[in-house]
C-alpha cells in the first residue's frame, strides 16, 4: 500500500488555487482539476510504500510525531509546470529548513517503512492538461501571488493514479489529518 504525506494549505489558498484550477479548465480541455471540491489541494513531502500490517503501526506513529514538529514557512509564488506528464501547478518557495522538516520526518519512519520516493519539487497542483500547448498558454499567463503561510496541518493518505486526494472520496482520500505546533 502506498501512502503520501503531505501538507494541506490554509483554507484561503485552497480556495484561491481551486478557483484558479477551475478558471483553466473552462478555457482548455483538462484531464483533471485540482478544484478543492472533488480535488483536495497539496504539498507533497513524501510517498511511503508500506504493508496492510504496517499501516495503523505508520498512523499512530505519524501522528505523535507530528504534535512534535513546527513546521518550515512556505510562500506560493508564480507558476510551476512539468512538460512530460502536462501539468500546471502553483510553485511552493520553502525556507530553509523544509527540507530539514522533510527529511526528520522520513527518517523518523526508518529505512524499514519508507521505499517510496521523495517528493522533489515542491508545488501545487492546479491542472492536467490534455494538450501541451494549453499547458505552455496557461502558464505564461498566471500572475504571481505571494502567500505565506507556516503549515499547521499535514495528511496522510491514498491517492488516485495522477497523486490527487479526492475530497469525498472513499478510497483516494486523505485517511489521517495531524496538527502540528
Amino acid at each position: 500500500m502506498k501512502l503520501r504525506f503531505v501538507i494541506l494549505p490554509p483554507t484561503r489558498l485552497a480556495k484561491y488555487t481551486g478557483k484558479l484550477a477551475l478558471n483553466y479548465a473552462s478555457r482548455f480541455p483538462v484531464v483533471y482539476a485540482v478544484d478543492n471540491k472533488k480535488f483536495q489541494p497539496h504539498i507533497t513531502l513524501f510517498d511511503v510504500e508500506i504493508s496492510i500490517v504496517d499501516f495503523k503501526t505508520v498512523l499512530t506513529k505519524a501522528k505523535r510525531l507530528f504534535k512534535d514538529i513546527r513546521a518550515p514557512k512556505v510562500i506560493i509564488s508564480g507558476p510551476w509546470i512539468y512538460k512530460p506528464h502536462q501539468v500546471l501547478g502553483v510553485d511552493v518557495k520553502a525556507d530553509k529548513n523544509y527540507s530539514r522538516f522533510r527529511e526528520s520526518l522520513k527518517k523518523s519512519f526508518g529505512d524499514a517503512a519508507i521505499k517510496g520516493k521523495t517528493a522533489s519539487f515542491a508545488h501545487i497542483t492546479l491542472n492536467k492538461f490534455q494538450n501541451l500547448d494549453d499547458l505552455i498558454s496557461c502558464s505564461k499567463t498566471m500572475r504571481a501571488k505571494i502567500f505565506k503561510f507556516r503549515p499547521t496541518m499535514l495528511g496522510i493518505g491514498v491517492t488516485d493514479k495522477y497523486g490527487q486526494f479526492e475530497k469525498r472520496g472513499k478510497k483516494h482520500r486523505i485517511i489521517q489529518k495531524c496538527k502540528l505546533k
